[in-house]
């Protein structure tokens, strides 16, 4: 339950709001909402959960970027191949907090899945127990809430990277340094200060070429399989991975023990087709 608590809260709600969040009720009455308390009072005592609205009923809680911190921190202890000082991870807790990233999280997407490795930690319940990604009215469940954020930091950093390298002779983008992203209290206010038409343009040239590869539900690839990225994980992703600094999306593609290698291959067979092409 606390990853699945943890996981909902990245956008803030009360317990309430969890609870119709989570279970999707007829009543709230209708449920037990001790398990949601209990899991939101354990977070709160760790620090992953913080008082985002205080009320005097209904405050709502809105998750920390401290676990997913603490986690890459933990994977990239155990492969010391590349360092990273603490201005990129300082840098990362900026995306971590950023309402871009969060919108990975929203009702829409956690309700509906998309057929993606990435969120193979999310599962819609029934009320036989059994687990499905088709009965939205169902309990949610995450199974591994680090795994599924930090795939989706692994795949931003992937597109990042995969972005500069389309653009390296027209500077579509300006590419941020770790130090301006720290100074910045909103790294949305950043992505609307850069946002321009060419970087769209560029960035779905991109999604196009990536829509005619696909992949299996375990991330393998697979002639008959779905789409490498969902259109609507696409759409999510946008054109905002090419401004972060390169330090920065190496860190991202590193900060899961399941590499994004699949996206990487196929983001390289890209490029070479677009080389040949020349």
């Amino acid at each position: 339950m606390a990853a699945t608590v943890y996981i909902s809260c990245l956008e803030p709600k009360s317990t309430t709001e969890l609870v119709k969040f989570i279970y999707k009720p007829d009543s709230v009455a209708d449920i037990n909402s001790t398990p949601v308390s209990k899991a939101r009072a354990s977070l709160e005592r760790a620090g992953y959960l913080v008082r985002y609205d205080v009320q005097l009923r209904n405050t709502r809680f809105r998750a920390t970027s401290l676990p997913i911190l603490e986690y890459v921190r933990m994977v990239r202890h155990r492969d010391s191949s590349l360092e990273f000082d603490d201005p990129v991870y300082a840098a990362l807790e900026k995306v971590i907090d950023s309402p871009w990233f969060r919108g990975f999280f929203s009702e829409k997407i956690l309700r509906n899945p998309p057929r993606y490795a990435v969120y193979n930690n999310v599962h819609i319940e029934s009320k036989e127990s059994d687990i499905t990604n088709t009965d939205k009215k169902g309990k949610l469940v995450i199974s591994d809430a680090m795994r599924l954020a930090t795939g989706i930091l692994a795949d931003i950093g992937a597109f990042g990277i995969a972005l500069k390298q389309l653009d390296m002779s027209s500077n579509t983008f300006h590419t941020l340094d770790v130090q301006t992203m720290v100074a910045e209290p909103c790294f949305d206010d950043l992505i609307h200060q850069y946002q321009n038409t060419r970087a769209v343009e560029l960035a779905q040239k991109l999604f196009d070429e990536i829509s005619s590869y696909r992949m299996d539900t375990r991330g393998m690839p697979s002639d008959t399989g779905n789409t490498m990225v969902p259109e609507d994980l696409m759409q999510q992703i946008s054109w905002k991975p090419g401004i972060l600094p390169a330090d920065l999306c190496n860190l991202m593609i590193r900060s899961t023990d399941r590499r994004p290698l699949t996206l990487l291959t196929t983001l390289e067979k890209v490029f070479v087709k677009k080389l040949t092409k020349k």
